[in-house]
């Protein structure tokens, strides 16, 4: 059993330091390991809808994340850039998923997503949040 102060270095250490340093378990805690990461698991076009399934494949839950989609956009976004088409993911428990329905007219050539693009969550790597060159639709 953890005590009050081992709980509150693990806090301390993986919940607020991120923000300056890279995260690290003091001793006897895993809260660092135990994190959201939400991806883009599938993406498809279907008679007038942009459909993408958003997954969870963290340990822990993923609160609100913005997911934003940039479609026929030449240049390839990087995390960060924001898309004038974006979606709000309310939450996603660990191996969970969502599909969200996004109106495009016609099958796009091209599609862009980026799943926490205003860096809400707090996940061990951004660098698999960023989805490009997607085609074939």
């Amino acid at each position: 059993m953890k005590t009050t102060q081992t709980t509150l270095a693990c806090v301390v250490l993986c919940i607020i330091a991120p923000w300056t340093m890279a995260p690290v378990d003091p001793p006897g805690c895993d809260i660092c390991n135990e994190l959201p990461n939400p991806l883009l698991d599938d993406i498809w076009w279907n008679d007038g809808l942009l459909e993408l399934v958003i997954k969870n494949d963290g340990e822990t839950q993923a609160g609100g994340f913005w997911v934003d989609v940039f479609v026929d956009q030449t240049n390839t976004p990087a995390y960060g850039d924001l898309s004038t088409t974006y979606v709000w993911v309310s939450s996603l428990a660990p191996g969970e998923t969502v599909t969200l329905s996004i109106s495009q007219a016609s099958a796009p050539q091209l599609a862009h997503v980026i799943t926490d693009s205003t860096d809400i969550l707090y996940e061990h790597s951004k660098d698999d949040n960023v989805f490009a060159d997607i085609t074939g639709f």
